[in-house]
């Protein structure tokens, strides 16, 4: 029978002191004010186990309902765990708040095809899966979210949702073990949800998304291989330090802003973008593999890019890379790339606008090829002086059509 008690206690020196002298059997310990107005415990027990409690160890009026469950012992008490099959650790029982629910290990593959599937993936209270994630359809931007899911080790795809508006689902990943592909989306224009995304293993793919206009949401990523495909009008938000490749294609960025804090970048390819006047941003480069600027229809200048010193290929694939410039309507000089001293390639073809050449004056080195064809504003001295100081064989160098001298 169930029996209630009022104990009057003053002078303890500890919380715990209190509940030891009050608590036998499983019971419940409601807060009441003493004289001092301070709040000393509360909590519950039974099959949930938990137990909360806050404030200083003051006097006060305790009411203990007291059945015939076992008594809970001072390692539970102080650890916020009451008795019963279901005690969980209280980590959050001293400051009051509820314990968080840590999911569970998922092994294998999950594929999710409609909002039918989506809801049985919630409901396995995932933390981490083992495989990969795909998913195809479903109500990712509703609630109830994948609020335990912290670990994808496999690729983590997100296709061709015709409802996905945002990620907020997956606010509390961190971790994707290799790909990450977001593709095709109609009606997705936010990336937020991801800013807890710290590591991915492969490469981060995000194109054909035509509503979605910035990467902000991947700022908790330092190091990454990311590929953006789309109409993006910004680069803000990104924190990137490292990449062994960077690449901008089809974007109305008006500059590379957002990437200031870019040090490290093996291959950067910027292609087709529409707006996109110069690189400033990219201050901090120095040493690439791979320099490829295509199509870019308003860049004009190359400043940003100030500090570069080398275009060189790996070891392995010698002739792989180098520095491509090609198909920049508006590009009239080479401005920006006063520093650079050796490539492993140089092309430089149909650039329409492109009048000078003279800013690669510092360049002393091509090691596999030189092609500078079929730019019909600039003058031909200015590519047979650059190809006498290289003493290199310019594989092709025809239809430089510039009327200007050279100096």
């Amino acid at each position: 029978m169930m029996r209630i008690r009022w104990v009057w206690f003053s002078g303890m020196g500890s919380q715990v002191g209190l509940l030891l002298a009050l608590l036998w059997g499983c019971g419940r310990v409601d807060e009441r004010a003493g004289p001092d107005g301070a709040a000393a415990a509360s909590g519950s027990g039974g099959g949930g186990g938990s137990f909360s409690g806050s404030g200083p160890a003051a006097a006060g009026t305790f009411a203990v309902a007291t059945g015939g469950m076992p008594p809970i012992s001072t390692a539970a008490m102080t650890a916020g765990v009451g008795p019963g099959p279901g005690g969980a650790a209280g980590e959050a029982g001293a400051a009051g708040e509820a314990p968080v629910d840590e999911g569970v290990i998922c092994q294998g593959d999950r594929l999710v095809h409609n909002d039918t599937g989506y809801q049985g993936l919630v409901a396995e209270r995932c933390r981490e899966i083992t495989g990969s994630l795909v998913i195809e359809a479903g109500m990712l931007s509703q609630p109830p979210g994948l609020n335990t899911l912290t670990t994808v080790g496999g690729t983590l795809r997100i296709d061709t949702d015709l409802d996905v508006t945002s990620l907020a689902t997956l606010s509390h990943l961190q971790s994707v073990g290799q790909e990450l592909l977001i593709r095709r989306n109609p009606k997705l224009v936010s990336l937020s949800g991801l800013d807890n995304l710290v590591h991915v293993g492969f490469d981060i793919r995000i194109t054909e998304n035509p509503m979605l206009h910035s990467p902000a949401g991947l700022g908790g990523l330092k190091q990454a291989d990311l590929e953006l495909n789309g109409p993006f009008t910004t680069l803000k938000g990104l924190h990137l330090q490292k990449a062994t490749s960077f690449s901008l294609t089809g974007a109305e960025a008006e500059s590379l802003e957002g990437l200031e804090e870019l040090v490290a970048v093996d291959r950067l390819l910027l292609t087709n973008t529409t707006k996109l006047k110069s690189l400033v941003g990219l201050g901090k480069v120095q040493h690439l593999q791979g320099l490829w600027l295509q199509y870019n229809q308003a860049l004009t200048s190359l400043a940003g890019l100030d500090d570069l010193q080398d275009v060189l290929s790996p070891p392995t694939e010698p002739k792989a890379m180098g520095l491509l410039l090609q198909g920049n309507s508006k590009l009239t000089s080479l401005t920006g790339l006063g520093a650079l001293q050796h490539v492993a390639r140089l092309e430089i073809n149909d650039n329409q606008a492109l009048a000078s050449i003279s800013a690669l004056g510092s360049l002393t080195q091509v090691d596999a090829s030189l092609v500078i064809a079929n730019n019909p504003a600039l003058p031909p001295c200015q590519v047979e002086a650059l190809d006498s100081s290289l003493d290199a064989s310019c594989a092709s160098c025809s239809g430089n059509l510039g009327p200007g001298g050279c100096p």
